[in-house]
């Protein structure tokens, strides 16, 4: 609640200045909620005992074939709803080519990032299909409505399906060594990295948008700031904004980490759900009980 609290007032600082002051085109939120949001979050990580939480030497950090099983129910929804998260601010055709071109975008992560993990492992991987499959999603969080070529769309998507995966495979496992980086749920491959894509994506499409639209019209119902500002003055802004998300998400990041390990307590236990709920199983209760059951169906 603390860390939400304080994360609250800088994302809305963030998007006012966005929004309201650079006029940035981001409908779905690439650049001012992904990319903030985890970038926020991962400076935070750092005063939140990352040595000890990285060594986990409870093995409680990892996920079981249940927690999986229930977690591709998520995806599943995801994947489906994607496209309404990223065009529900949108109106008229932009709304359709927001629709259209984040689903190309998701399919193209799917398939690539499936792709690659089943090439370089042999096998499939959990992990990387309940999250590097939806990074098209991201991808096209700040440039859908602005695309009006589907295989870029599906292109973008593919790219960032290929580095989400290889970063949940081998990137996560090197941040941690290397700067000691503790990403649990791999924002930094999911919502990070792709949200920087796609924010540069959306640099790309403003600076292209008058030889993507048939009239200055269409351009104008979607960038009110276009009679004050050139397409090149628009890319401008858009990578101030990436430059502005950043400079402000990570150093407040790190504050807000910083306060809450110094004004309250540490858990006994990390990644250990029993000192706040009851009837949790984990670790050899759950393999126990799943003997049970397999000898009890046999």
């Amino acid at each position: 609640m603390f860390v939400a609290t304080i994360e609250s007032f800088f994302f809305a600082l963030n998007a006012v200045l966005l929004f309201e002051h650079f006029h940035i085109l981001d409908i779905g939120g690439a650049m001012t909620i992904h990319m903030f949001g985890a970038f926020f979050g991962l400076s935070a990580t750092y005063f939140f005992q990352p040595c000890r939480a990285n060594k986990d030497s409870r093995s409680l950090a990892g996920n079981t074939y249940i927690s999986n099983l229930i977690a591709f129910i998520g995806a599943l929804f995801l994947f489906i709803y994607w496209p309404s998260f990223n065009a529900v601010l949108a109106s008229g055709m932009a709304r359709h080519r927001a629709v259209v071109n984040t689903v190309l975008s998701i399919i193209g992560s799917a398939l690539s990032s499936t792709f690659v993990v089943r090439y370089m492992e042999r096998k499939l991987d959990a992990e990387v299909l309940l999250n590097s499959t939806l990074a098209g999603g991201v991808m096209m969080g700040a440039a859908c409505d602005i695309i009006v070529s589907p295989g870029l769309c599906m292109l973008a998507g593919a790219i960032a399906g290929i580095i989400s995966a290889m970063g949940f495979m081998k990137g996560q496992a090197l941040v941690r060594e290397k700067i000691n980086l503790q990403d649990t749920c791999g924002v930094l491959w999911l919502h990070g990295i792709p949200g920087l894509l796609g924010s540069i994506v959306a640099c790309v499409a403003v600076g292209a948008s008058k030889y993507n639209f048939e009239n200055e019209l269409n351009i104008t119902h979607m960038w009110p700031k276009y009679g004050e500002r050139s397409t090149g003055l628009g890319f401008s802004y858009q990578c101030a904004g990436i430059l502005l998300t950043l400079a402000i998400s990570i150093p407040t990041g790190a504050l807000t980490g910083w306060l809450a390990s110094k004004l309250l307590d540490y858990p006994e236990l990390q990644f250990d759900d029993q000192s706040l709920f009851q009837h949790v199983n984990y670790g050899d209760d759950c393999t126990e009980l799943n003997v049970k059951n397999e000898e009890t169906t046999h």
